[in-house]
């Protein structure tokens, strides 16, 4: 928080920074419930707190992330929004819908709420923006998997077996059969052992990877992409750099396995074609839309962090996982109701600088910065991404404002 002392201000209303769905078994009815009690509880708190910051602070451009309806979908998409899963029409499909109706009911009227406050100022605009979109997840790629296979990883022996041994564990959880067969009390204590190793925050591909002898590996599902194990300095612990992102002073040593010039070009080139070559064991049918360098899609100072190479699969329907311990590649995600993100989101705008009545085409995520300065009437950084969606603005705004643009602010101008 900044300043410091808005943190106690939030805590003290009883903000809810999040809901972490890792922790629901919700494939028990009870337990799907009580996470939705969460996501709501926690959806009341961030608007308690959205309004009075709107109210005690002074501010020109106010924003609010409602994460309700992504970590809803992300669990129930099935059950939610896709009538030809068993989840849809499943004994607790009704009663859960209308529960999450009920939340997004109570999302609506937060907009409402917002709403007439533009009303009442008479000079705010509002815009509700997605991040993306969602759909169905039809299959897992364990793309570790499928990398050791191809011979560009290799896991460390003891840490193969004991990831197989877990892994064996979650398909056992995941198997229709087993889920009728077992009882529900054993059924929710293994689901609560094979959830207990997950979490959105850590990994331990670094203690189980062997990688002297590692070329390539996938790190999570978010990055969807797969990394090169380039060969590089070795960071001295001792010396760690400036800020969040700055490199560490080298120690001396080197680590990595895949020289940065043409070694590094022609692997790249070689798990492309392979990616693209990628098929579902049952149809026969490719399975991989299209597959991007790293500087095909990033570019900027820190886009070097990103991962080398990244890829969607049947418009994210097939999922990449970073599962270790597997023994397929692809396997099905039909077993349960989840969801995961579409490139296609939502773009809204309300209030007396807005045209009304216009359908936007074309729009992209970073079109929303420059679009939000050029609103306020404040100068476009030359360096930001995106253009202004004038289309979406009022023509007489637009006739009587220029869009200017200025050099971008360096971090001794921010200082």
């Amino acid at each position: 928080a900044h300043p410091p002392e808005l943190r106690d201000e939030l805590n003290g209303k009883g903000y809810v920074i999040d809901v972490e769905i890792q922790k629901y078994d919700v494939e028990a009815e009870a337990d799907a419930m009580r996470f939705l009690d969460d996501v709501q509880i926690a959806l009341e708190r961030r608007a308690e707190a959205l309004f009075h910051l709107m109210d005690s602070h002074s501010w020109q451009f106010l924003m609010a992330v409602f994460v309700a309806a992504d970590r809803i979908q992300h669990l129930f998409w099935k059950t939610l929004a896709d009538p030809d899963s068993r989840f849809y029409h499943g004994p607790q499909a009704s009663r859960l819908r209308a529960r999450i109706l009920a939340i997004y009911q109570a999302l609506d009227r937060v907009v409402g709420q917002i709403m007439a406050r533009v009303d009442a100022d008479g000079r705010m605009d509002l815009f509700v923006v997605s991040d993306h979109g969602f759909g169905s997840t039809t299959a897992w790629i364990k793309v570790n998997r499928w990398l050791q296979k191809q011979g560009w990883q290799r896991l460390k022996p003891g840490a193969s077996l004991r990831k197989r041994l877990f892994y064996e564990m979650m398909k056992l959880n995941d198997s229709s059969l087993v889920k009728a067969l077992l009882p529900e009390s054993l059924g929710r204590a293994a689901r609560a052992r094979v959830r207990g190793g997950r979490s959105v925050f850590k990994t331990d591909l670094d203690q189980c990877i062997d990688w002297p002898r590692t070329q390539a590996f996938f790190a999570s599902i978010p990055a969807q992409g797969i990394y090169v194990n380039i060969r590089r300095d070795a960071p001295n612990p001792q010396t760690p750099g400036p800020g969040h992102i700055a490199p560490q002073e080298p120690s001396g040593e080197t680590i990595g396995t895949v020289d940065p010039g043409t070694e590094y070009q022609v692997l790249r080139q070689e798990i492309r074609e392979q990616l693209l070559n990628l098929r579902d064991p049952g149809s026969g049918a490719r399975i991989v839309d299209k597959v991007w360098f790293r500087e095909e899609v990033y570019h900027g100072p820190h886009a070097h962090l990103a991962p080398d190479l990244l890829f969607v699969a049947r418009d994210y329907g097939y999922l990449g996982r970073e599962l270790l311990g597997t023994r397929g590649v692809i396997e099905t995600s039909m077993n349960w109701a989840n969801g995961f993100h579409r490139m296609d989101g939502i773009l809204m705008a309300y209030g007396p600088q807005i045209q009304s009545g216009l359908r936007v085409q074309g729009a992209s995520m970073v079109d929303i910065a420059p679009t939000l300065l050029y609103d306020l009437d404040l100068p476009v950084p030359t360096n930001m991404d995106g253009r202004v969606l004038t289309e979406l603005l009022d023509p007489g705004y637009v006739e009587n404002h220029d869009i200017r643009y200025e050099a971008p602010l360096t971090r001794a101008d921010s200082e």
